[in-house]
């Protein structure tokens, strides 16, 4: 009896292993359409809107659309991030799935469940990104300047070399010490899920391979990509 009250655990378990299993492009849209949402919730902040004036020359835009509260260890992911790149048309890239990974321990890190928007307003910068595996902050010669809800002012110049990143929350000094030597690593198995097999940010970034048309791709993808048109 109790070896078939077992085997009946086992069944249920999988059953619903089973059902909380989503295919990577599955996952991949809700992320998309997470970011979209977090897009245009911030254009529609008083204080945070102003982040889409850097629009029309960013370079690249990368949207974490919540943190989570396993970031606290270094070496642990504090939740995707959704990349887009500007490509050589000007239009904006199929979106790259990565997930955000802090460098340090970080105690009493005050940026639970905060969102972020981090705006590139140069190739180089980008290119510095690209080119270190996916790290970000003033150790790796890329600064960062927070916007939380009390606007800040940085000259043109600032603006130019560093990754402008707007926060629903003024936790600057939290979500500086969060991203500054904190790596962007692309996530593999949703990429080649909604790509195809051997896709990186830089097939995607440069349309090496072709988008999907089917699922919720096509319709997510273009919600962001208004977003990103303000």
């Amino acid at each position: 009896m109790r070896s078939l009250m077992a085997w009946w655990g086992v069944i249920v378990m999988l059953g619903l292993s089973a059902c909380a299993y989503q295919p990577p492009i599955n996952r991949a849209t809700h992320l998309i359409e997470d970011a979209a949402q977090t897009l245009e919730r911030f254009a529609a902040h008083p204080e945070l809107k102003t982040y889409s004036r850097h629009l029309p020359n960013a370079r690249a835009v990368i949207v974490v659309p919540a943190i989570h509260d396993n970031g606290i260890a270094s070496g642990f992911s504090v939740g995707p991030a959704v990349f887009v790149s500007r490509t050589t048309d000007g239009s904006w890239s199929g979106p790259s799935i990565h997930d955000l990974f802090v460098s340090d321990y970080l105690r009493h890190l005050n940026a639970h469940n905060r969102a972020l928007v981090l705006i590139v307003k140069t190739g180089p910068v980008l290119e510095s990104i690209l080119e270190s595996g996916g790290y970000l902050g003033s150790s790796r010669g890329v600064p960062i300047h927070v916007f939380g809800t009390a606007a800040k002012t940085l000259s043109a110049a600032e603006q130019e070399t560093a990754i402008l990143v707007y926060s629903d929350r003024d936790v600057a000094d939290d979500i500086n010490r969060l991203l500054d030597g904190a790596q962007l690593v692309p996530d593999k198995v949703l990429n080649e899920g909604m790509y195809g097999e051997g896709a990186t940010p830089g097939t995607i970034f440069k349309h090496i391979v072709g988008e999907p048309a089917t699922n919720h791709y096509p319709a997510v993808t273009r919600r962001l990509r208004r977003a990103l048109v303000r």
